[in-house]
């Protein structure tokens, strides 16, 4: 298992190895969504094969390449511009990645308080233009 958090997102990938240098398994994404309010996931499948510390993974049909150790897994993927980045995975644990999933609802409960704390002030204000 290995897990990456990157701000406003974090994503799991489990996998099993059939005994020699193939696995298969799966990638999980959580992230806030793009209104702040809630947050959005996406599961997809993995496969793959480890060799030489070297991975050639498939993530939802689509290859990518990167490389693996005892402590990290790193993945590069290119951008619709073209360039890469590099995406850093590390050992974890279940508990972990819910720890990290607890931080992002409390960044989405945050978001949702102060949008609504701002609409309060807003609808006060306009009471006070009224005539």
């Amino acid at each position: 298992m290995s897990e990456s958090s990157n701000g406003g997102e974090d994503s799991l990938i489990q996998w099993a190895s059939d005994g020699g240098s193939r696995f298969t398994g799966t990638f999980t994404l959580a992230y806030i969504s793009t209104s702040g309010r809630h947050i959005d996931t996406s599961n997809s499948s993995v496969s793959g094969l480890i060799s030489k510390g070297t991975i050639e993974i498939t993530i939802n049909g689509n290859q990518f390449s990167g490389t693996v150790s005892p402590t990290a897994l790193s993945i590069g993927i290119p951008s619709s511009s073209g360039t890469i980045t590099n995406f850093t995975f590390a050992p974890g644990t279940e508990g972990e990645y819910n720890g990290f999933l607890s931080q992002l609802r409390s960044t989405v409960a945050d978001n949702v308080n102060a949008y609504d704390q701002q609409q309060r002030y807003s609808n006060a204000f306009s009471q006070l233009l009224e005539p």
